[in-house]
């Protein structure tokens, strides 16, 4: 596992695709003070400091998600750029070894799912969601 790829690839995530269009959620603010820890971790072969930081990781991404969910900055006033986004790139974003955890161990990560988990309502949005899960596959 390349621990500073995955600390990377969430500062992108965060600073492409939430940043400009809800900077001033408060919730966001904590994110990127933890993404800062995260990224100062060296975790190497310490086998704590490897837990510690998957720890973390899990920790920031479920914050990411919440805030993707529930603000409205980043939902229907951008066209839900955020999501689809991270839907699109979601094994480039969210290493596919922690998908279990973070998005829970029982979830089939598929299209119906990302639409019922982000709440989608816009038929539009819908199709572009299925659109992505039809060239996944």
């Amino acid at each position: 596992m390349i621990f500073d790829q995955l600390a990377t690839n969430t500062t992108v995530f965060l600073y492409q695709f939430m940043f400009p269009f809800a900077a001033k959620i408060d919730k966001l603010t904590t994110v990127k003070a933890q993404l800062k820890r995260l990224k100062n971790l060296q975790p190497r072969n310490s086998k704590s400091k490897q837990s510690s930081f998957k720890k973390l990781y899990i920790k920031i991404w479920k914050q990411i998600l919440v805030i993707l969910k529930n603000e409205r900055e980043v939902r229907a006033s951008v066209n839900y750029v955020p999501q689809l986004q991270l839907i699109l790139r979601l094994d480039t974003f969210i290493d596919p070894l922690f998908h279990q955890e973070i998005f829970g161990d029982d979830k089939i990560l598929n299209a119906h799912f990302f639409i019922i988990f982000f709440d989608f309502r816009n038929e539009d949005i819908k199709k572009q969601v299925l659109e992505i899960f039809k060239y996944r596959s």
